[in-house]
Parts: structure tokens; sequence; C-alpha cells
């Protein structure tokens, strides 16, 4: 079997303070994954998946100090095996710790209160994105009732 992960870069950032911090002692959080984008191509040396995973961290959070969002573009390679094997909450769990270093260091040079992330589910974040997804909706994009 063969499976690996050739590289995870940071593509896109949004990082904006929207309040003052006031007596806030911790900043609150509320991570979702809005967006998974996957594409993959096949060889005969094996395959290439490349996937673009965009986090929200504070994703329906009301009067949040920041607004913060990322986007991260990983591609893995390998044959068959290893490809049956690559599911989609493995990709969000391989981002995750990316993601967690990204988020304390640009906090602690900030003038907010560091945020240090809590263990993550990959499994639940890519479970609640699937059904965020699958959820009909308007062409508007509002949720149909």
């Amino acid at each position: 079997m063969s499976l690996k992960l050739d590289f995870i870069q940071l593509k896109e950032c949004v990082f904006k303070q929207k309040r003052r911090p006031g007596n806030d002692k911790a900043c609150v959080y509320n991570l979702a994954l809005k967006k998974y984008d996957a594409r993959e191509s096949n060889s005969d040396k094996g395959f290439l998946y490349d996937v673009d995973l965009e986090f929200d961290l504070m994703f329906r959070v009301s009067r949040p100090l920041i607004a913060f969002s990322c986007v991260y573009q990983m591609r893995y390679s390998g044959d068959a095996e290893g490809r049956m094997r690559l599911k989609e909450h493995i990709v969000v769990a391989h981002a995750i710790p990316y993601l967690r270093e990204f988020v304390a260091n640009l906090t602690m040079r900030s003038e907010l209160p560091v945020l240090m992330m809590d263990p993550v589910n990959a499994v639940n974040l890519f479970n609640d994105f699937s059904s965020r997804s699958s959820t009909p909706k308007h062409a508007d994009g509002a949720v149909a009732e």
C-alpha cells in the first residue's frame, strides 16, 4: 500500500478584528468545515487527490471578536489500495494540526486573547459539514423548509 501526503499549504486566510476585546478573557470560537472541494486523477502510476478545505472558526458565533477563516490546499498520491483507505474525515484530520498551530500562532501575535483550540473530532466535523451541505436550499441560499 502506498499513500503519501505530498503537501499541505495555506491557500488563503481572513483574519479581521471585528470589535475590541473589552473584558473578554478568552476568544470564543466554533470551528466548522465550510468547504471540501476534492479533485482526483488517475494514471498508470497511481492517483493524485487534490483537495481544498475551508475552515471557519467563528461559525454561528454571536458577536465574535474576529472574523477568522482559512483555506488549506492538500495533495495526496499513491496506489489503488492507498486510495481506498483515504477517507474524507482522514483528510480533515490531517489538516487539523496545521490549523491549530496557525490559529494559536496568529492570535498570539495579535492584541487578542490567544486562541488555543480544543481537540477536534474530525469525523464529527466532516459529518456536520456533510449534513449542512445536503440540506436542500432555495436558489438564494436560504434553507428550504
